[in-house]
This record gives C-alpha cells, sequence and structure tokens, in this order.
C-alpha cells in the first residue's frame, strides 16, 4: 500500500488527491464508511483513495520525493479543509457590512 500511495504521489497533482482525500473524508463522516465496523481500517480508507485516484488518467510526473510530495495533501493546521467552507464563517472578516 504505501508503494501505491507514492506511486499516486508521484502521479497526480497535489490538488486532485487533495480534493479526493477531502471528498472522502466527509463521506466518511457523513455517511458512516468508518464506524467501529472491524472492516473499515486505515488501510481500507486508504486502499478506497487510491482505487478512486487511479480511476483518473496519471499526469506529468511531479518532482520531488513521495513522501515530501504525500504531505503536501493535507495542510498541517487544517487538514480537513474547514476554513475553507463557507458554511462554517472561518476567514471571513466578521463585523463588515456588505
Amino acid at each position: 500500500m504505501l508503494r501505491e500511495l507514492a506511486q499516486l504521489a508521484v502521479n497526480y497533482e497535489t490538488a486532485i488527491i487533495r480534493n479526493e482525500l477531502g471528498a472522502l473524508f466527509v463521506d466518511a463522516a457523513i455517511l458512516g464508511l468508518c464506524p467501529d465496523k472491524e472492516e473499515w481500517s486505515a488501510a481500507n480508507f486508504f486502499d478506497l483513495l487510491i482505487k478512486i485516484v487511479n480511476r483518473r488518467p496519471a499526469g506529468k510526473a511531479l518532482d520531488g520525493r513521495p513522501k515530501q510530495l504525500i504531505m503536501l495533501w493535507l495542510s498541517i493546521t487544517d487538514p480537513l479543509g474547514i476554513t475553507e467552507c463557507p458554511e462554517t464563517g472561518y476567514g471571513q472578516h466578521r463585523g463588515v457590512m456588505s
């Protein structure tokens, strides 16, 4: 599995993987893809990510080591992108009238 994740890292743009990973997190939270069922593990989660991303045509190989590229998939301070969601109100100027 690590080899497959490394291949994703070098063959797909970071933004593509970031979007698919974010969508998978949302699906897991809303649809319950990762409840207390035994069959749902981190391995299953990443296996599903690999399958979803691999449906897309691979792009031009990226420069860099896979480990460094994988670290770009999620923000360190906001891995779920909560501040980017307009429904949360984060990142918006409060008290400003438009």
